[in-house]
């Protein structure tokens, strides 16, 4: 069946859309972007077919069926970069025939360039997410807090590292996840990635991945 697969499993091809024309509907996307010193904004709006479908159980109840809404969207986006310091945010309001909600996810990495006097570069993440819909999202994060560090070597093995951990402020459920990429020669990478829950609460969305956990060893060879 595969990992990370939800239950009842999502049947695609009984997929349903709010359009008469169905994946043929014209949508209209904009954008405006702009600087202020070391700060970059952008508004942006969308009106069409959402690209996250609403997943409504089929008569029979053993299998979910993506509905496509007509949605008008409109974002936010704010970056300032401050020296070592990489501040960020991202705002939304979506307006559909189910539902109207905000959105919103923020935070910053802070960088530690050539740690130990070396080339290596180390990075520290924290960012909160927030959906006003909360246990009606269908996505896990809804008030969730993510903090990470990423490890770039800066070397010519390409070492690069990638590890955080998903922490949900209503529920005290769990996701961690590793990255790592490291080049053994011109021809051979060696790549790891690791996917671990722990106490996943019920009302959680991903509590039917609670036993997914997996670690992935990877040898490749390019020619």
């Amino acid at each position: 069946h595969g990992r990370l697969r939800s239950h009842p499993p999502v049947d695609t091809d009984e997929a349903r859309y709010d359009a008469a024309n169905r994946d043929e509907h014209i949508d209209l996307a904009l954008r405006w972007t702009h600087y202020i010193g070391d700060w970059d904004i952008g508004i942006a709006h969308f009106s069409g077919t959402d690209r996250r479908p609403v997943l409504v159980p089929n008569a029979a109840g053993d299998a979910l069926i993506p509905f496509y809404p007509q949605v008008e969207q409109t974002s936010i986006d704010v970056q300032a970069t401050l020296g070592a310091w990489l501040w960020k945010l991202e705002m939304l309001y979506n307006d559909n025939k189910f539902d109207s909600y905000t959105a919103a996810v923020g935070g910053f990495e802070f960088t530690q360039y050539g740690i130990r006097g070396g080339s290596a570069d180390l990075g520290w993440l924290l960012e909160y997410n927030y959906d006003e819909r909360d246990e009606r999202a269908p996505s896990a994060l809804a008030r969730d807090l993510f903090f990470g560090l990423r490890y770039s070597g800066n070397d010519i093995a390409g070492s690069t590292l990638l590890a955080g951990i998903i922490y949900d402020l209503d529920n005290d459920s769990q996701f961690f996840n590793v990255e790592a990429a490291r080049r053994l020669d011109e021809s051979w990478v060696l790549t790891l990635e690791a996917r671990l829950f722990n106490n996943v609460d019920r009302a959680d969305p991903l509590f039917y991945l609670q036993r997914d956990d997996y670690l992935e060893l990877q040898l490749q060879r390019f020619f």
